[in-house]
Parts: C-alpha cells; sequence; structure tokens
C-alpha cells in the first residue's frame, strides 16, 4: 500500500469516526451484557433461566404463575462489565437502575470500583431488585470510569399481572 492510499484510509478513518461520535477505541470499559435470574424464597433458590431471554411467560410471577417455579417478587441482575483491568486503582463504578411500569423506580445502585478485582478482563457485578414481577421492568446498567468512559446499556423484562 502506497502512502498515500495510507493517508486517504487514515483520513477516511477519521471523518468516518467523527461523524459518528466517539470511536470504538474511546470505549475502554463497557456493559457487555445483562442478565436477570428471578429468586424463589419459599424454595431458596434462583432460577437458571435468564429472564432476558424473551422465551419465558411472566405473567403473574408473584404468586408463582407463567413459568415461574414458585412465588417471586425478587430479581438477580447480573451486570457483565468488560475492561482492561479490574482492581482497586481503577476510579469509578457500575451502577444500575431499575424503573417499574410507569416510571417508579425500585432500585438505584452502584459499586465502586474500590470493591471488585479480577485478573480477567472481565466481571459480573451482582444486584437485588426487589418489587418486581408484576408490570414491565425497565433496567439500565451503567459503567463510568474516571478519564476513561461512560458506557450504558438497558434491556426490559416483560413481567405481566392480571387475570
Amino acid at each position: 500500500m502506497t502512502t498515500s492510499a495510507l493517508l486517504g484510509f487514515a483520513l477516511a478513518l477519521a471523518i468516518a469516526t467523527d461523524a459518528f461520535g466517539e470511536s470504538p477505541s474511546t470505549v475502554v470499559y463497557e456493559v457487555s451484557a445483562l442478565r436477570a435470574h428471578s429468586y424463589y424464597p419459599d424454595l431458596d433458590q434462583f432460577d437458571e433461566r435468564d429472564l432476558l431471554s424473551g422465551g419465558l411467560a411472566l405473567r403473574n410471577t408473584i404468586i408463582g404463575e407463567g413459568d415461574a417455579r414458585a412465588a417471586s417478587s425478587v430479581s438477580l441482575v447480573v451486570v457483565q462489565v468488560s475492561g482492561p483491568e479490574f482492581t482497586p486503582s481503577v476510579r469509578g463504578s457500575i451502577e444500575l437502575q431499575a424503573l417499574i411500569e410507569g416510571g417508579h423506580e425500585l432500585l438505584r445502585s452502584s459499586v465502586p470500583f474500590m470493591h471488585l478485582f479480577s485478573a480477567k478482563q472481565q466481571i459480573s457485578v451482582p444486584f437485588l431488585v426487589w418489587g418486581t414481577g408484576c408490570g414491565e421492568l425497565t433496567l439500565k446498567a451503567k459503567v463510568d470510569v474516571e478519564g476513561k468512559n461512560a458506557h450504558s446499556r438497558t434491556a426490559v423484562i416483560g413481567f405481566r399481572c392480571g387475570e
């Protein structure tokens, strides 16, 4: 490849990056996935099925109906974050906000990186959300790292109630 071709490619990349906002290289930490699982207090267990998979009947789960294995009004939400390192020296946090249908906030919680450690480039952070199972639940997860970036992901669990 000639020098002029390389310069042309670099210019095209710079224009494309500017046109679409931040380039992929500026996103260092990201919310790479969200998972959610019902908790059944009567059974003392979490359901292994992911509530975000879309394949479950989530109607009246608060009384154990639909595909629920028992009554459940609490959900475990796992926020998976990818990044170069997870050590106490990283300044930032992972936040989860859970909103029930109508905008009522069930949870807003954050975990500072200072409480996390992993030698891998991925970590999973658990949150418990109480009051779930009756009404659509919107999950907003955000990773915010000082001097690096903020990245978020939103998902919806289609809980329903009624006859």
